[in-house]
């Protein structure tokens, strides 16, 4: 908004952003350091189980698509599937803003064989079945 204030550095500050605790899964993690998160998805794609009063926040996927193909990322939840992002050229990139809890599937459908790599940061615990996590994520994967 334009007419918002300014930081010190002259910069519009938005009055409507979430603050740290607007909302109660914020308020219940509002010590809880976040932890970077990372997987690899394949055709089989996995199951991600997020422990009560955590979260896992997805910033980013990459696809190295052969260029003419296409692959799409969809997570389902709670009975609803949503497509998150197309990949349609080789080495493509999206970021991404999405937070999860709960129980939530990523999976991928497209031309040819290919992985989608997703990547972002959870507070709490997030245990993965499926995928290949990236070494060094401090996470656990359930077999």
């Amino acid at each position: 908004r334009l007419d918002a204030p300014r930081s010190e550095h002259g910069h519009h500050q938005n009055s409507m952003a979430p603050r740290a605790a607007d909302t109660p899964i914020d308020a219940e993690l509002d010590g809880e350091e976040p932890s970077f998160w990372a997987c690899e998805i394949d055709a089989a794609g996995v199951s991600i189980d997020i422990a009560p009063s955590s979260v896992l926040v997805l910033t980013s996927a990459s696809a190295a698509a052969p260029a003419g193909s296409r692959r799409v990322l969809f997570a389902s939840s709670n009975g609803y599937r949503a497509a998150l992002c197309v990949f349609g050229a080789a080495g493509t990139h999206a970021q991404l803003s999405h937070p999860f809890t709960g129980t939530v599937a990523l999976s991928t459908v497209g031309d040819g064989p290919g992985a989608v790599h997703v990547s972002g940061y959870s507070r709490g615990e997030v245990l993965v079945s499926g995928g290949k996590e990236v070494a060094g994520s401090g996470k656990k994967e359930v077999a």
